[in-house]
């Protein structure tokens, strides 16, 4: 067993120990805001951008369209115009870093 000078000391650092190492109340500086300033992307992101929809894009998108048809769903006329032409739709999507695993259940 320890003896309660050493019980007292182990006590004393864990204390000092949590304090150094724990959250602390500190105030934001005055110039700090939680959301950006809008700015635009670099122009390398906006050459990719425009590469992927040349490149990548309309092959994705009448692959999709050909998985739609095969499932016997007939697609709008506006949907066939959409992948004869070079304007394609603009879709993001996002998601969460681990609460998407947290709402499977398995």
């Amino acid at each position: 067993m320890l003896g309660s000078s050493t019980a007292f000391t182990l006590l004393l650092l864990s204390g000092a120990a949590s304090t150094a190492f724990g959250p602390t109340f500190q105030r934001c500086p005055a110039d700090f805001q939680l959301v950006r300033r809008g700015q635009s992307i670099s122009a390398a992101e906006s050459q990719y951008i425009k590469d992927r929809r040349e490149k990548v894009l309309p092959d994705a998108l009448k692959a999709y369209s050909q998985n739609v048809k095969r499932t016997g769903i007939e697609l709008p006329k506006y949907v066939e115009e959409i992948l004869e032409s070079t304007q394609f739709p603009t879709v993001g999507i996002s998601t969460s870093g681990g609460g998407d695993r947290g709402k499977r259940r398995f």
